[in-house]
Order: structure tokens, then sequence, then C-alpha cells
């Protein structure tokens, strides 16, 4: 099992696809966002605060509306859904390929669980948006979902730099 030189997984090199061969060493990555990292970091790091700042942005308001609702509950998670799904897939979705690589590689990463944990609470809000009486309960965690992402981003724009 080799190592990949960015986050550290373990990963086989039998069934990885994602392998760079730089000044005659190989090298195996377990994403395709780790291997962009390692050979392009300065490039990498400009998206990764590009990604940081947009998934601020859309972050304070969505705290803003979830725990100070001015507006009716329905008008409210209506709004709350459009600015969360743009966190989701475009803030988020270096996640969404990292986890399409891990499964592609048969492994597990944090790409994967970052992934499934975001969706599940993008999904169960969304339902609970669109039909509301499908869960008693109602509650919504569109907050918690774009949280997550922003925060996890913040943290790798931490590590490069």
């Amino acid at each position: 099992m080799a190592k990949d030189p960015v986050c550290g997984m373990y990963v086989d090199e039998s069934t990885t696809t994602i392998i760079r061969k730089i000044h005659g060493t190989k090298w195996y990555f377990c994403s395709d966002t780790c291997a962009k990292t390692f050979e392009k970091p300065e490039i990498e790091l400009k998206r990764l605060k590009l990604l940081v700042v947009a998934g601020v942005v859309f972050t304070v308001p969505i705290i803003l509306f979830t725990y100070l609702t001015p507006l009716p509950t329905w008008i409210n998670n209506y709004l709350l859904f459009l600015l969360e799904t743009p966190v989701q897939f475009v803030v988020g979705w270096r996640f969404y390929r990292g986890a399409f690589d891990a499964l592609r590689n048969r492994m597990g990463n944090m790409d994967l669980l970052i992934a499934i944990g975001t969706t599940a609470a993008w999904a169960y809000s969304t339902i609970v948006v669109f039909l509301p009486s499908t869960f008693p309960t109602g509650g919504i965690y569109f907050d918690t979902a774009t949280v997550i992402i922003t925060l996890i981003l913040l943290g790798n724009l931490l590590e490069l730099q």
C-alpha cells in the first residue's frame, strides 16, 4: 500500500487509477484533488480560497435565517434551500469528486464521508421543504451541511498555507 503524499490516505497500487510520474518517481493518489494539489499547489490554493469565500458568503445568511427567522416559515425554508444548494453542489463538488474516486478505487476516504453526510442532511431538508407532511418533526438541516462543507474547506485551506 502506498500513501497519498497530500492527505496521507493509504492507496492500493494495484487498483488506483490516479497515478502521476514526476521526476522519475511514481506517486499514488486517493483522489484527483490530491493529485492536482500535489502537481500545482498554487493553483489549488487560489481555487480553495475562492471556494472558502463563497462558502462563507452563503453560510452566514443561512445561519442567520435558520436561527433568526424574520419571514414566514415556508418562505424561510425555500430561501434556505436556494442558499444551500449552491454550497452543496458547487462549493462542495470537490468532495463528490473525491468520493467518486474513492469508490472507484474501492477505498474509503474523508471525501466519501463528507459527501454522504452533507447529502443526507441536504436531501432530508429538501424533502421537508417540498413535502412537509412526509416527516412529522419537520426540522431542516441546511445549516449543518453548509457549515460542515465550509469549515472543512477552511481547514484544508489552513493546511495548505
